[in-house]
Order: structure tokens, then sequence, then C-alpha cells
């Protein structure tokens, strides 16, 4: 199933929220996002289980435990000319959410709001954990070059992401395997694919992998 922009669709709402994300207002992108994965679940998706919870959270007392590598910051848009298919279309629903509670997580991290920014990292972490169950799924059902370059960029994005919000958490070893895998992925993007001239999709591909490759190295 995929789904075209309409005023009312999915499509249309996540890149609404997407603006808003990127405007700074995250109450209401959180609820364009949210509104959107409400509409692609009525299309008859399955819900996907929580993974089991972490353990005890630690804070890290107000200092930003991973400052020195970068935040994947940018939310996802879905363009209406290349139709995603739901599972996608979810994954980049679910990751624009978990960026939001980052991003208000990282503004609160300090000792007098520790307990707020524990909250946030783990809701954060959570929705990342479901975003990439998503993409496990749908790793065999990519179709084109355009789509599977996209699935990488989730993938890259996500994984990023979850090892900051572990590495903030003190949940070391589960950050250093989020930044070993995504060490994985961007070794095969940028040394293991057959280059495919001309294709747009895999030039941006290749700028933000070079751009996350020290993250992995660092956080590794």
């Amino acid at each position: 199933m995929e789904y075209r922009q309409t005023q009312s669709s999915p499509v249309h709402q996540n890149n609404i929220g997407a603006k808003h994300l990127r405007d700074g207002d995250h109450a209401i992108a959180l609820k364009f996002f949210m509104q959107a994965l409400e509409d692609i679940r009525s299309f008859g998706t399955r819900e996907y289980p929580d993974e089991e919870e972490a353990g005890p959270l630690s804070a890290s007392n107000g200092e930003d435990a991973s400052s020195a590598l970068h935040l994947w910051s940018d939310p996802f848009t879905l363009e209406d000319r290349v139709p995603a298919p739901v599972v996608t279309s979810s994954a980049c629903l679910v990751f624009n959410a978990a960026l939001i509670h980052h991003l208000q997580a990282i503004q609160t991290n300090s000792p007098n709001d520790i307990s707020k920014a524990i909250q946030r990292y783990h809701a954060a972490t959570k929705l990342y954990r479901q975003c990439i169950q998503l993409l496990e799924n749908f790793q065999f059902l990519s179709t084109s070059e355009a789509c599977y370059n996209q699935w990488l960029m989730y993938k890259i994005a996500v994984v990023n992401n979850l090892g900051l919000c572990y590495a903030e958490l003190g949940m070391h070893q589960q950050s250093q395997r989020c930044f070993q895998e995504l060490e994985r992925i961007l070794i095969f993007v940028l040394f293991g694919r057959v280059s495919v001239p001309g294709d747009d999709t895999e030039a941006n591909l290749i700028a933000r992998a070079k751009q996350f490759l020290p993250n992995a190295q660092s956080g590794a």
C-alpha cells in the first residue's frame, strides 16, 4: 500500500509536522506526526510492540555525554512524486516523533531538569527502537535503488541517534553496539556498493555517510 499527498494524507501531515519541527514548534509538530501514524494504522497496518524496557536509567548530571558527536537533527519528509510504502512512511513518522523527544531532552538536560530530561531520552529511545523494528521488516521488500537508498538513510539516522540517547542515559554497552552497527552501515555505503551514475539519492546518501563516519569511529 502506498500514499499520495492530499491535504489530509499521512504524507501531507508528516511534511507539515517536519516544517513545524524545523521552526521549533515541537508540540504542534508532534501532533501532526502522531495523527499521521494513526491514519496509517487505520489502513490496517499492525502496531509494533515495544521492546523490553531498558534497565535503570542514569542521568549525566547535566553534562552532555555525547556532545562531541553529531545528532541527525533534520526531520524526514515524504515526497509525493515517489509514493512511499506504508512501512517506510511509518518509519519516517516514528523517527520524526522520536527526534522531537530527543531535541526536547537536550534542551532540558540540566541539573535542575534532569528527571525530565531522562524521561524524554527514554521516550526517544523507545521510539527509535520501534523505528528500527519497522526498518528491519522492510529491508527485503525494497524494489528500487532509490527506495533502498532511503532505507539506508533512515537506518543511519536512527542508529546514530539511538546511540546518542543510550550514551546520555549511561547505557554505554548499548551505545557502543549502536555505533559499531553504524560503522558497518557506513562502510558498506561508502565502500561496499556499486555506484549508479546520476543517482541523486545515492549522492545524497554518500554525502550523509561521510558526515557521520567520524561519529561511528568516535562513538565506538
